[in-house]
């Protein structure tokens, strides 16, 4: 059931009222309250995706496009002028199919993000560890489900919060929350303010265009992992992990398994990779150790 709300102003219909983190972020990004209004009040209701037109500021946009609008003529217009659009990488973008067309456009300029679309909090890590050790390393993370305050619960880093009928908006500003960076996305048409658009319908001005702050960190298996604009940052075992990795997902192309068996697999797979890697490399270093001794007496 749906209730009403006076946003900055606006009559808004939502199915939930404001959390009291989305609602300080107009306080503070907007300068104005949320403020419960009478259900029986139905005259002047606005649409949420008009609340950016009521607050005056430059456009500061980045295209972002999911796999089914590659072929699209204003995919392919921006890719030609130089700009970096995002990609949205799916739950099953180890399907041949999908992997080598995403696998294509991430070496020719975009920037990936990982779609959690309908994903537990606690499989992030390791769906961005497979993506990052199959050539696809995340930037990002893009949310189709829209503002939920348990969004504070994951790592840092760069976070696109899409902007649905029936739910109150994040502004369309730059949110610094914490160790979170925040930003609302819209679907097919520019807005006010800073944000994205997810699959534009027509190319967006150059001068409109401005690239979000890149970057996101997660832990698996222990181990810290730090991706940025220059290369993804862990430890060394990390990187075993990682080149391990480039042995199990050509089984996985072939097999193509689907998540989450894929993800489980990984898990189980990299895991035990990386423990026979680690006891070949120990016995690697103690017969150079026994051997030197050998040659010295």
């Amino acid at each position: 059931m749906s209730s009403m709300i006076f946003a900055c102003g606006l009559l808004i219909s939502v199915h939930t009222q404001p959390d009291l983190i989305l609602s300080s972020y107009y306080q503070q990004y907007y300068h104005c309250r949320l403020e419960k209004a009478s259900s029986t009040q139905q005259k002047g209701i606005s649409d949420n995706s008009k609340i950016p037109e009521h607050f005056s500021a430059t456009k500061k946009l980045w295209p972002v496009f999911t796999v089914d609008q590659l072929d699209s003529e204003s995919y392919k217009k921006m890719k030609s002028q130089g700009i970096k659009s995002g990609l949205l990488i799916p739950q099953n973008f180890m399907k041949p199919a999908i992997y080598f067309q995403v696998k294509q456009e991430v070496s020719e300029g975009a920037i990936p993000l990982l779609d959690l679309s309908s994903v537990e909090p606690q499989h992030f890590p390791g769906l961005a560890t497979l993506a990052t050790s199959a050539g696809l390393r995340p930037m990002g993370a893009y949310i189709q489900e829209g503002w939920n305050p348990n969004l504070k619960v994951l790592p840092r880093g760069l976070y696109v919060v899409q902007a649905n009928p029936d739910q109150l908006p994040l502004p369309a500003r730059r949110i610094q929350s914490g160790q979170q960076l925040f930003y609302t996305a819209y679907t097919h048409s520019p807005f006010n303010g800073t944000g994205i658009v997810l699959n534009p319908q027509l190319s967006l001005a150059e001068s409109d265009i401005a690239y979000p702050d890149l970057g996101i960190s997660w832990n698996f298996l222990n181990m810290h992992f730090n991706s940025q604009q220059d290369r993804i940052h862990t430890n060394p075992i990390g990187y075993v992990l990682l080149s391990a990795g480039l042995v199990i997902l050509p089984f996985h192309l072939v097999l193509s398994t689907h998540y989450p068996g894929l993800l489980s697999f990984w898990g189980t797979s990299t895991s035990w990779a990386s423990v026979f890697v680690i006891i070949m490399l120990m016995l690697i270093l103690l017969s150079t150790m026994l051997w030197r001794r050998f040659k010295k007496s």
